[in-house]
């Protein structure tokens, strides 16, 4: 999807300082969780569970990627319509849990949002 990344810091230290975590037993319980079952090829209704839209070089927006769930659990991930009024109001206004339709191609996912 992208070669970019994000690190999420906050402004202040741990209230009890930082400690090691014991990762293995960590990474076990994590393991031992029910996964989220993923659609390839979702369509439908669904809501965006979180979202990021690119901007090119000129700071343009040129492209939405969606994260949402389908009314029946399962994850999507989708690229918008290159919409720039879309992308702007994105990029704007507040559009996790918001709803829309969901379908694939064959070759990529389109998640449009409803009005």
């Amino acid at each position: 999807m992208s070669k970019h990344s994000l690190g999420l810091y906050g402004g202040q230290p741990p209230a009890n300082g930082w400690k090691r975590v014991d990762t293995p037993a960590l990474q076990a319980e994590i393991d031992a969780n029910p996964g989220v079952v993923v659609a390839d090829q979702p369509q439908g209704k669904g809501r965006i569970e979180t979202y990021t839209v690119m901007h090119d070089r000129n700071d343009r927006p040129v492209q939405g990627i969606v994260l949402g769930r389908l009314e029946d659990g399962r994850r999507f991930v989708a690229n918008t319509p290159a919409d720039t009024a879309l992308l702007d109001a994105m990029t704007n206004e507040e559009f996790l849990n918001h709803a829309g339709c969901v379908h694939s191609d064959g070759e990529r996912n389109l998640f449009t949002p409803n009005g």
